[in-house]
């Protein structure tokens, strides 16, 4: 007998109260903005604070660029921002905050570069435009995963703000990671004196949905909204010009929700993704295309927003000296002893070589796991490393393509803090219930049933979570829900290799396997390598790279257009010797059944990405199902 939905929400909420019984350790509260304790206010008066601030006193205006979800370009945003002040006379840096997923150098087009040591702190790379770049692509290799919990992404972020000669600056950009997580919270906390947050959308309701629950976390922290920009907000075909438009009217709409002006429209266009990809700008290679135009106009509303500004002139720089790892300084200071420390909670435990190392799959709670799973044939998890590769609506419609060819598939969705399975497949109102053997999924389109943290959230309500309490929920996932009798448990992962994927991996037993989502462009399939670095690391095998949006078909003409790039994923594969799955082409209709809550491969059975999707579920069931006959299943 089953209860209502109350108990499901509880559950979680007792788990995560629990850990809030405060020991004022302010830097790693996940509820710092909702705490009504004075205490708080003692934070702000820490010796890292005013170091950040005293670092900071020459900048004018800092702008924050969030997006609370990837897929929206907010980088790509974020980067182009930076070039069109720099080229109006404005001293600009951009602070790149995706630890995981960094692509503003790639974009900018200086990939190559070190922090300098100088007088003054780390000293930045520039480009030819003069505008600093920090980053950590300078300070990783192309398939080293950044495993890092909330101890040293914390130590990053103050190392970045309060340790980096930023020097006199009319702008500091601060290209915000996806998400509402630690890595958010934590930059809201630190940064002083922020002039505005700029909210990237699409013409999608879902992520309508993502931009209440940023919009949440600034209101909640203080930060003034700019206002909003509709990124990807339709295309022309180069061939005979028919116009593909997203519903301008949900843009306007939610800007008088938030009571926030529009800002703007960037139309999706060839030619930014190329100019991301050669590292120029479209702003300068193209100057008057409609987007560049576009985009033109929205930088004079920022401008006009914050009142206008004087360039400065920064003063001379002193010659850098040498070279800095960071990753080694923080990780020596955080330090490498297991003192204090679990095995369930170390960022280092595949990598790990003492003989001390517990094997936490013979734990209790790890046989929980495997009972409550162990009547699922298959499990793979969906990994992209990066927003805005379409992964969660990949998974959601990889789903449903085996459910419609009669296996019983279960979805289990992990991206926390913008969960958008359930509205993907047509049942965001439901609610969890718990029977005898735990949480049962609830039943979506196509016979679908799904596990989500959407299901007990406020739509409107950031999630702040930290690391530990992620990793809590992903195993209570794991072993707190009825799964029954299932042939597959298709698992979509959050952007990144932090918490919620490291905790997959290291707590799922018999992982079948990992499908790598990337576009077809350089800076996607850069941090797709550290995904792959990843699943090698914790030996879970990689069955493969999908190559998504590779491609646009004109329902007119026919017409066929690269629309993300030439960055051939099958060339990765080849070179990372990993199975090249297939790729799956944009097409109009994907974003309206997202809306609908209809998957688009039952909506839309005989399209070209259909298809494409379809073959690529035959490709798994074939290779998994010859993997278990000769014996080497995990």
């Amino acid at each position: 007998m089953t209860q209502d939905t109350e108990p499901a929400v509880g559950l979680i909420r007792i788990n995560a109260e629990v850990g809030w019984n405060c020991n004022f350790q302010c830097e790693d509260c996940y509820r710092f903005f909702d705490c009504p304790s004075p205490r708080r206010n003692e934070f702000y008066q820490g010796a890292r604070i005013e170091a950040i601030s005293a670092n900071l006193k020459h900048v004018k205006h800092i702008l924050t660029v969030m997006s609370g979800k990837g897929g929206v370009g907010k980088s790509i945003i974020s980067a182009n921002l930076a070039v069109a002040l720099s080229t109006r006379g404005y001293a600009v840096a951009v602070m790149d905050s995706d630890l995981y997923g960094p692509s503003i150098p790639s974009i900018l087009g200086k990939q190559a570069g070190r922090f300098q040591s100088g007088p003054r702190g780390m000293v930045p790379p520039q480009t030819e435009e003069g505008i600093k770049i920090v980053s950590m692509e300078f300070l990783l290799d192309d398939t080293d995963p950044l495993t890092w919990f909330s101890d040293l992404k914390r130590s990053t972020q103050e190392q970045f703000l309060a340790n980096t000669d930023y020097g006199h600056l009319d702008y500091l950009i601060i290209d915000m990671p996806p998400g509402t997580g630690s890595e958010v919270v934590n930059l809201l906390k630190y940064l002083p004196r922020i002039s505005g947050a700029i909210i990237v959308t699409i013409p999608s309701d879902v992520a309508e949905q993502v931009v209440h629950r940023g919009l949440s976390l600034c209101r909640k922290a203080g930060v003034p909204i700019l206002g909003l920009i509709e990124n990807l907000s339709g295309f022309r075909c180069l061939k005979c010009g028919a116009q593909y438009l997203g519903d301008n009217r949900q843009a306007d709409s939610l800007a008088r929700e938030i009571r926030a002006p529009l800002l703007g429209r960037v139309p999706r266009d060839p030619l930014i993704v190329d100019g991301a990809d050669s590292g120029v700008s479209f702003l300068l290679s193209h100057p008057e295309a409609e987007a560049s135009k576009n985009f033109n106009r929205i930088v004079d509303r920022v401008e006009e927003q914050l009142g206008g500004a004087s360039p400065v002139r920064p003063p001379e720089q002193p010659r850098p000296s040498v070279d800095i790892r960071l990753p080694e300084i923080l990780e020596i200071n955080a330090g490498y002893s297991c003192h204090g420390k679990s095995c369930y909670g170390c960022s280092r435990y595949f990598r790990c070589e003492l003989t001390k190392k517990i094997d936490i799959h013979q734990d209790i709670g790890a046989r929980r796991i495997r009972e409550a799973m162990a009547g699922i044939k298959y499990k793979i998890a969906v990994m992209s490393c990066k927003g805005g590769v379409g992964k969660s609506t990949f998974s959601a419609n990889l789903a449903a393509a085996l459910a419609v060819r009669g296996k019983k598939t279960v979805l289990l969705d992990c991206d926390f803090h913008g969960p958008c399975i359930p509205k993907i497949l047509g049942i965001e109102k439901a609610g969890l219930k718990i029977g005898k053997r735990g949480i049962i999924p609830v039943s979506g389109a196509a016979g679908v049933r799904v596990i989500s943290v959407g299901f007990l959230l406020d739509p409107k309500e950031a999630v702040t979570w930290f690391d530990l309490l992620k990793k809590t929920t992903v195993a209570q996932f794991l072993y707190g829900v009825d799964y029954g009798s299932v042939d597959y448990l298709i698992i979509d992962l959050p952007p990144g290799t932090g918490a919620e994927s490291y905790g997959l991996l290291q707590l799922t037993p018999g992982l079948d396997g990992v499908v790598v989502i990337t576009l077809p462009s350089e800076s996607p399939q850069t941090v797709a390598q550290r995904s792959i670095g990843l699943c090698r690391q914790a030996n879970v095998p990689v069955l493969g790279i999908v190559e998504n949006m590779s491609r646009f078909v004109c329902p007119v003409c026919n017409h066929v257009a690269e629309m993300c790039g030439s960055r051939k994923a099958r060339n990765l594969s080849e070179r990372l010797a990993v199975p090249f799955l297939g790729d799956v082409p944009l097409d109009v209709n994907i974003s309206k059944s997202c809306d609908q809550g209809v998957p688009f491969v039952t909506g839309f059975p005989e399209s070209v990405a259909s298809r494409s999707i379809f073959g690529i579920a035959d490709q798994l069931e074939l290779a998994l199902s010859r993997t278990s006959r000769a014996g080497f299943r995990p």
